[in-house]
């Protein structure tokens, strides 16, 4: 990725209250933003860096921080899983 791909992605996901970098490390995703408070979040998404996991994210990301604008609160984008796929919450009460 080349540095202007880099600092364009970190504008990329930029609303009032969360600006978000995601960056590739050991063939890895990752993702990177500072709270409200300043504190630096560095997070794995456990996704390998490629093409369709990147447009599958950068998706997910646009439509997360979408509805965090229109419920007009800060959500942390990383906090829930990326997934699509159902909750157990049996698994979700037993802290699995």
């Amino acid at each position: 990725m080349t540095r202007a791909k880099q600092l364009d992605s970190f504008n990329k996901f930029r609303t009032k209250e969360i600006q978000m970098r995601v960056y590739t490390r050991k063939d890895q995703l990752y993702a990177e933003y500072y709270t409200e408070e300043g504190k630096r979040v560095r997070k794995s998404l456990g996704l390998k860096d490629t093409e369709s996991n990147r447009a599958k994210l950068d998706h997910q990301l646009e439509d997360r921080i979408k509805a965090a604008q229109a419920r007009k609160r800060f959500i942390d984008p990383l906090e829930t899983p990326l997934s699509n796929r159902a909750v157990n919450p049996l698994a979700l009460a037993m802290g699995i």
